[in-house]
């Protein structure tokens, strides 16, 4: 959702404040944060647009650059030396709100494992509690109940919270929890240790507006939290939002209900920018999926959804948004990348992404820096775009002042460094910029290594090389990689055959791999693999295994580290190999990796549950893994060499054989393969989203 800042982006007003309540926080001035947080909080209450609001600035006060864990660790002191303040607890339950989805990941449900979902829940408790104990601490409490809507709403209500609401005491679940989940329950403590342990007392009360709960309520806990919300804060659009989300099909719900929700009497309130607003995030339950460059039906539906949207009204700082997404997906259409990797741009599109952003920044700046700035550097810098770079210039300008975006301000550090982009060069104001950069983009998930790599390949090879080099001797193993590659004669994707440099690239890599990169630590596996003998293939193994500990689901070397660890176990002779390649690199494979990973994963485990290479051969197994590649495509290699197989043609009554045997095996399937075959959580878990 939009930080809904007005057209000019911050205001030099906005930024002072922002930096009095950090500085205020940080100095535990607690009087003075509340006295900075209330006039804001009051005018929302009473029906105030004004932006950034309250929600903006109770999310901006903890500083950026701080990990989760600080930022739960400053909010538990502020609450310990401020127990009566309001807006202390705020931030602690929205602190333990953002542990609760950290611990239960991005994935979809059915790949989340029984012990995220307990770590989450334990942490939701927290959060729950956090938020109990703000309510009292207002005469109108509508930020900490929607709090408990939002947390609740995907994480269910804790059972005490109900058990208090119906006049009992409240218990604890850790002993049942412990013993219906045996294996899951200490993974799940060991998960939260990170943040702290579990809630270790249980409120014996609760404030008064939560008594009399109705059996209607109990049974519609979203309907529930939502009205106490809006009897304290009327026609609130951000949560009327956040409970149309769970209104989306994929949480049990469907247009029509999102529809009758938005005509109904809960939205009666709303102006008609309002309920557009409302219709906007109904149409982002498909249209924030962008589609692939060669469906084209599917690109058709989703123009002109944006160009019937574009024609409501709109307030200016969702207009933004609507333009930014649509550029990303008109930059999906305009990157072509060929078989080599190569990528080309195609003007037309890259064009209208440019239109699109140029548009959006006069009426939300802070839209383009944070949702769409990476196009935009696109149209400046590959696609060359006319134009482009005079808007870019004015973006990393406003990032310079705005100071919370990574990638704007390592353009901003870049750009005052060396004298780029209209910028007299001044690395003295430069080096506070970078150093901010540098500490905000873990947390933004941004690649510093990545811009240094596009800056040295499109702009500046000796900005681009300056900043790597400065980032591997402060101990980035990430630019000691790309130093190596760099050293090798490549980078970016491109040939750099004037700095081949074998002596150098040897040096970086070794550094890289010891510094735990995880590309350098692929590569090096890749060449002992190539390189032979049983002690290069065990330490190869190693270098896999560090990889898929290490890397996320997607990251670059996670699909080609799940392929050549497979490789390399099912091609030897140790057994235990061979099981540890199907469970930590096949089967995840197929789950989370993409349609081609999908079918060289299901292709393979068909073979080898069919001739039990490594595991128990088992016929059910090799017909499900065969059935899963085939879905994807009947005519795939595997598909076509194991079906007559696996189904028993060519034989007499192979096909009935085959059947029996596929429904035999199937009740010899262990609970763990079950599960990993399956999904992720055991076939009796009941931890589910609401």
């Amino acid at each position: 959702m939009t930080n809904g800042i007005a057209k000019d982006g911050l205001s030099v007003e906005d930024l002072a404040w922002r930096t009095q309540a950090r500085t205020a926080l940080q100095e535990h001035d607690h009087a003075a944060l509340d006295a900075l947080l209330a006039p804001h909080e009051h005018a929302w209450l009473d029906g105030a647009r004004a932006l950034p609001g309250i929600r903006w600035r109770l999310r901006n006060l903890q500083d950026k650059v701080l990990t989760l864990d600080e930022r739960l660790q400053q909010a538990q002191r502020w609450v310990a030396a401020a127990p009566h303040s309001y807006y202390a607890w705020l931030r602690l339950g929205a602190c333990w709100q953002d542990a609760a989805g950290e611990l239960r990941s991005a994935d979809v449900a059915a790949l989340v494992e029984d012990s995220q979902w307990l770590a989450a829940q334990l942490a939701r408790d927290h959060a729950v509690h956090a938020y109990l104990q703000a309510i009292p601490l207002s005469s109108r409490p509508a930020l900490a109940l929607d709090g408990i809507k939002r947390i609740t709403s995907y994480l269910r209500e804790p059972n005490w919270l109900l058990a208090l609401q119906a006049g009992q005491p409240a218990q604890s679940d850790e002993a049942a929890l412990a013993e219906h989940y045996p294996q899951a329950w200490p993974q799940a403590l060991q998960l939260l240790s990170r943040f702290g342990a579990p809630l270790q007392v249980l409120p014996d009360s609760l404030p008064p507006l939560l008594h009399d709960r109705s059996q209607d309520d109990f049974d519609a806990p979203l309907a529930y939290w939502m009205r106490l919300v809006l009897e304290q804060r009327p026609d609130d659009l951000s949560t009327l939002e956040d409970t149309l989300y769970f209104l989306y099909p994929r949480w049990g719900g469907s247009h029509e209900a999102m529809e009758a929700f938005i005509e109904g009497s809960w939205c009666r309130g709303l102006d008609l920018a309002q309920s557009n607003a409302l219709r906007w995030r109904k149409a982002q339950d498909w249209l924030a999926e962008s589609p692939q460059r060669d469906d084209s039906e599917t690109v058709a539906a989703h123009e002109r959804a944006y160009t019937q949207i574009l024609d409501w009204h709109l307030d200016r700082n969702l207009r933004a948004e609507v333009l930014t997404q649509r550029a990303g997906l008109r930059y999906r259409l305009g990157r072509h990348e060929d078989v080599e990797n190569d990528v080309q741009w195609d003007a037309q599109h890259m064009q209208a992404v440019f239109e699109d952003l140029q548009q959006a920044w006069t009426l939300d700046r802070d839209m383009v820096l944070h949702e769409g700035l990476s196009n935009l550097e696109a149209c400046t810098w590959f696609a060359h775009v006319d134009g482009a770079e005079a808007l870019f210039a004015h973006v990393v300008d406003y990032a310079a002042r705005e100071g919370d975006s990574a990638i704007g301000l390592l353009w901003a550090a870049t750009a005052i460094e060396h004298g780029l982009l209209g910028q007299t060069a001044d690395p003295e104001r430069a080096a506070p910029l970078l150093q901010r950069a540098l500490k905000l983009a873990p947390q933004e998930n941004t690649s510093a290594v990545t811009f240094a790599a596009n800056l040295f390949c499109d702009v500046s090879q000796t900005a681009g090389l300056s900043l790597l080099q400065r980032m591997a001797d402060d101990g980035d193993a990430g630019a000691m990689s790309a130093l190596c590659d760099l050293y090798k004669g490549r980078l970016g994707g491109r040939d750099q055959p004037q700095f081949v440099d074998a002596e150098k690239a040897a040096y970086w890599q070794e550094r890289a791999v010891e510094g735990g990169d995880l590309i350098a630590t692929y590569n090096l596996g890749v060449r002992l693999v190539a390189a032979g003998g049983a002690d290069n293939e065990a330490r190869a193994r190693e270098l896999y295994l560090r990889c898929l500990q290490d890397a996320e689901a997607g990251e670059r070397v996670w699909g080609p580290t799940c392929r050549n660890l497979a490789c390399l176990a099912l091609d030897g002779q140790n057994d235990a190999h061979k099981r540890e390649a199907v469970e930590r690199a096949l089967i995840p494979l197929w789950w989370r990796g993409d349609d081609d990973d999908k079918l060289w994963a299901a292709g393979y485990l068909a073979d080898i549950y069919h001739f039990g290479n490594g595991v128990p051969a088992n016929a059910f197994l090799a017909l499900t893994w065969l059935q899963r590649a085939s879905e994807i495509d009947p005519e795939y290699v595997d598909v076509v060499r194991m079906t007559p197989l696996i189904n028993g043609e060519g034989r007499w009554f192979g096909a009935s054989r085959a059947r029996k045997q596929q429904e035999q095996d199937r009740q010899q399937v262990d609970s763990a393969t079950w599960a990993l075959t399956f999904g992720q959580r055991s076939q009796d878990s009941d931890l589910t989203a609401v």
